[in-house]
Formats: structure tokens, sequence, C-alpha cells
């Protein structure tokens, strides 16, 4: 576990052209960001650990990356000298961090294997509210404050601190610069006597033109920074301040 902290923090510290003094991993918090290989990918996730490095490293907190659909990787272990397997090594990742943060989704469910009193902050995607559209859309549960997500379910009852962030219309790299206040004009659609007429430009952009990748479950994102500066406060406040 020391050496793949220490490992962890050294490729933060070099992608973020910081220098550190020491490893020693007693003396660090590590935040995880969790990145997934195919959909539902962090798209400025580069931008984050850069920001989050440089901005908290001098603090001893440092943000890595974590892609469990990557595993195994060429790590080996100190104690057999042998590499891990994609399950031991993803339980010694996990058990490495002090916080997780991704995306609504079974990837969080690994959350379960950090030790306890680590701090989890689950994504929730955007999902335009019924007054947006005027009409409700699939998928309204997963950005819930209200009552837990089904991942709060997971960690109710655990020494596991967990939050929730909304992500906002910003967050979607669709239809940028596309109306909402526009109707679309449906009269050029073969279909159009068959199909819901009442719909903005961006309602028509984002759920017809892009309704596959636009669904929460496959699409992609971005997060502000200071979103991730927001977490990161609240759970090293003592730290930062």
């Amino acid at each position: 576990r020391a050496k793949l902290i220490g490992d962890m923090l050294k490729v933060a510290s070099r992608l973020s052209n910081i220098t550190v003094s020491h490893f020693d991993h007693r003396d660090w918090k590590v935040i995880g960001l969790s990145q997934r290989t195919s959909r539902r990918r962090w798209l400025n996730l580069n931008d984050v650990l850069m920001h989050c490095n440089k901005r908290y490293i001098p603090l001893h907190i440092a943000c890595v990356q974590v892609n469990v659909e990557s595993l195994p990787s060429d790590f080996v272990s100190v104690e057999t000298n042998k590499q891990l397997s994609a399950v031991d090594e993803q339980f010694v990742l996990h058990q490495s961090l002090d916080a997780l943060v991704g995306i609504h989704g079974a990837s969080l469910t690994q959350g379960v294997l950090l030790p306890d009193y680590s701090a989890i902050l689950e994504i929730l995607p955007w999902i335009p509210e019924k007054s947006y559209f005027g009409r409700g859309m699939w998928g309204e549960w997963t950005r819930t404050k209200i009552q837990p997500t089904p991942l709060g379910l997971i960690y109710h009852n655990t020494e596991l601190q967990h939050f929730g962030y909304q992500l906002e219309r910003d967050s979607v790299p669709l239809c940028q610069n596309v109306s909402n206040d526009v109707m679309h004009d449906f009269s050029s659609d073969q279909d159009h006597s068959a199909r819901e007429k009442n719909e903005t430009e961006l309602d028509y952009c984002l759920t017809t033109v892009n309704g596959n990748s636009f669904r929460w479950d496959k699409r992609d994102f971005t997060v502000r920074l200071d979103m991730v500066d927001k977490f990161v406060d609240t759970v090293y406040h003592s730290r930062i301040h």
C-alpha cells in the first residue's frame, strides 16, 4: 500500500510539474478521481487533476486518476515480487485512497473498499427538470438530493462520508449555443405528423439528434473546477485553513 501511494504521488507531482520533498504516505491525503474508458467519460479530467494538484499538493493533498477498467497495471507487490491481479490491485488501490470522486453509476460501488471514515463524492448527472422542457425525463432519480440515490443506500450505515453534487447544463458537451427559447420547425421533417411538435431547438438537438449519446448513462461529462474545490475544502477544511 505504501509503495502504491508513493507511486501515485510521484505521478501526480510530475504531471503537475511540482517538486515534492518526500513521499511518506502517512502525511498525505489521496483523492481518487474515477475515470471510465468508454461511456460516461470524464472529459476534462486532466485539467481537474492539474488544477487540484497545483492547488493542494503543497498542503499534502494529491489527486490521482482511478480507472478500474484499465487494471491490471504493471504494479508489482513488494511482498511477493509478483504482479498483482486485477482484483487484488483494485482492492489495494481503493484501500490506498482517502476519498473517491466519480459520476453516479456502478463504478462508485468500489467505494465500499475505501478505509473507514473516507469520503465519497457522487457526481449527479444533469437531468433537465420538468419545467426545463415542459416534460419529465428518464433518469430523474440519479440526481435526487431529497432521498438517497441507489449508491447512497449502499453507503448507508457504513463509516463512509457520502456527498452528492449536482452537475448543471454546462456539464453536457452537446448542442452548445443551441437555444431553449426558439421552437424547432418540424415542417421539414418527414415524420413530423407522428412527432411531438412542441419542442425547442435545444430539446430537439439533445433528445432527437443526439438522443443515444444524451442519455445520462451513456453521456460524457465535464466538471467545473470549483466543484472539486468545494469538496476538498469541505472534507479537509482543517488542513486547508
